[in-house]
């Protein structure tokens, strides 16, 4: 064995110059990374690497003159981070919900289950496309035309749903639901 190789692994120091075998092993989306010398039989250093990690930092290069240099770019996560998202009604009305008909708290349900609303507004949308649900895109729930109409003036006249001429677009009152990332199973 090599003295420099030597000091390296006993820790005297950081850097070594020699051959190593770098080699790895694929489950599914992550890979098991090896690093191993000839004169060894156990591996040096593993390492799991997943494609969710190697996403999230991407890498941008740039030449000048004959040197390369990298720049790292952090991408956040759009979502609750893996943990798994949670709605919460807002209880501090019940006034409000013992008033309404069973067809008008069903639409706001079905509009908070369905992930028709855009959190950081409030404003309702078609999942897929993420446009400003119109009324017909209102029928597309499944709810009967007259049955839509008294749900939707009953939810205006509680002010728990709102139209904004200006944007063209309903709205949801943020004091009737929030959302949230969870810890997880429970």
């Amino acid at each position: 064995m090599k003295k420099e190789l030597l000091d390296y692994l006993n820790g005297v120091t950081n850097a070594v110059r020699d051959e190593f075998i770098l080699s790895r092993e694929k489950s599914g989306d992550s890979e098991l990374l090896y690093l191993s010398h000839q004169e060894f039989g156990d591996p040096l250093y593993t390492l799991w690497s997943s494609a969710k990690s190697r996403k999230r930092k991407v890498k941008k290069s740039a030449i000048l003159e004959p040197i390369a240099v990298e720049k790292v770019v952090e991408v956040k996560p759009k979502n609750t981070g893996g943990k798994k998202p949670y709605t919460m009604i807002m209880e501090d009305q019940p006034e409000l919900f013992d008033a309404m008909s069973i067809e008008a708290s069903g639409l706001v349900m079905k509009l908070i289950g369905g992930g028709h609303i855009e959190w950081h507004t409030g404003r309702l949308i078609r999942k897929r496309d993420k446009k400003s649900m119109t009324y017909a895109m209102f029928l597309d729930l499944n709810i009967k035309p007259t049955k839509l109409r008294k749900a939707m003036v009953e939810l205006s006249k509680n002010k728990i749903i709102s139209y904004s001429r200006k944007e063209r677009a309903y709205f949801i009152s943020r004091g009737i639901a929030k959302k949230g990332g969870g810890k997880g199973e429970g």
